[in-house]
């Protein structure tokens, strides 16, 4: 009988049906489903609609219904860990129901771990944790879960400040499949490439300004409606900008195909986790241009360029194709499958379950 496995989250059903907004949660989680569906396993996973099968994985329904969606927080995670009779539980992000899943993951004896998707998740007064009731659940639930998989040296740290002592933890960087949507003989025609949610922290505007100043470069935007004000500001604004390309959402297998077109990615963010459109860049071996630096990792091993404010990314964009270019895309070949192969990892992962 086949092991089986819990991914605690609704967002892999709303990347395979191209529902609902498409985040780094959903990327991730849906890469380590299809790999544990290929090593064997039996994957569920949670929906919104009622139970149903998609492309191998079995998905469980969950109200996320305002008025009862804490309730069925309660109660769901003990429904289903007797129903489905999981070997493991994995989820990503910071949310209250940590706490219920790591209590009910104790009580069955079932192996828990949570993925962290972002820097913030282990800040206390961070951007994007809860508060009140909600940031107590989601720390006590964190400190009782024993496996945590964290995704770059800045939350290693925060996470032994805050004395999390009893847990097993586990570095792994984003993960990406380098074989996907890879075309040859494509025109590279955009010098430079945003992509994201339109949130106030990857800072949109600041992009928008660079297509301004650079003229003699082509730009495009790609990403949905997080802060919709925002978004239809950036979306008026682009449509003054002669050289800038507004895409707005797209489906993630079309945003893969469109790095085939692409010579450099931009990251114009404050904080980050670590993003996966670094690795959709580096999978074609694109370099970045980028505000946040993971690890330390674009510098050290030379996979694109850094800089600290608005003023030096715009310098660096009109040197950014000089003879440093091709070097940095050498160094990417060399770096990317050692470090973000999903098969790799899954293996990593089961040793460190052991």
């Amino acid at each position: 009988m086949s092991d089986k496995v819990i991914f605690w989250t609704p967002t892999i059903d709303g990347l395979r049906t191209n529902s609902g907004t498409i985040g780094g949660i959903a990327v991730q989680m849906n890469y380590w489903a299809e790999e544990f569906l290929q090593n064997g396993w039996k994957v569920y996973s949670l929906s919104k609609e009622k139970f149903k099968n998609y492309d191998g994985i079995r998905f469980l329904y969950f109200p996320y219904i305002r008025r009862v969606r804490f309730l069925a927080e309660i109660l769901l995670p003990f429904v289903y860990f007797i129903i489905v009779r999981p070997k493991i539980v994995i989820s990503r992000g910071a949310d209250r129901q940590i706490a219920f899943l790591s209590f009910f993951s104790t009580l069955f004896r079932i192996k828990y771990i949570h993925f962290t998707a972002s820097d913030d998740d282990l800040k206390q007064d961070g951007i994007t944790t809860y508060k009140g009731i909600d940031n107590k659940l989601y720390f006590w639930g964190l400190r009782r879960t024993k496996y945590i998989v964290i995704q770059n040296d800045i939350q290693e740290h925060l996470l032994k400040s805050k004395y999390f002592r009893e847990q097993k933890i586990l570095v792994v960087p984003n993960v990406w499949k380098r074989t996907d949507y890879t075309e040859q003989n494509v025109e590279k025609d955009i010098d430079f490439l945003w992509v994201g949610n339109f949130r106030d922290i990857k800072r949109p505007e600041w992009f928008l300004e660079l297509a301004k100043k650079n003229g003699s470069y082509q730009f495009a935007m790609i990403g949905g409606s997080y802060h919709e004000s925002l978004y239809q500001r950036c979306r008026e604004e682009s449509v003054k900008i002669t050289n800038l390309l507004f895409h707005g959402k797209m489906d993630l297998d079309s945003v893969n195909q469109y790095f085939n077109r692409v010579k450099c990615l931009v990251c114009t963010s404050c904080v980050e986790g670590f993003p996966n459109t670094f690795l959709q860049a580096w999978s074609k071996s694109i370099p970045v241009l980028t505000t946040f630096d993971p690890s330390g990792r674009v510098s050290k091993y030379g996979l694109g360029v850094c800089v600290s404010n608005f003023e030096e990314m715009n310098i660096s964009i009109k040197n950014f194709f000089g003879s440093a270019y091709e070097e940095m895309t050498r160094s990417i070949d060399k770096y990317f499958v050692k470090n973000h192969d999903v098969s790799l990892r899954f293996k990593e992962l089961m040793e460190f379950l052991c």
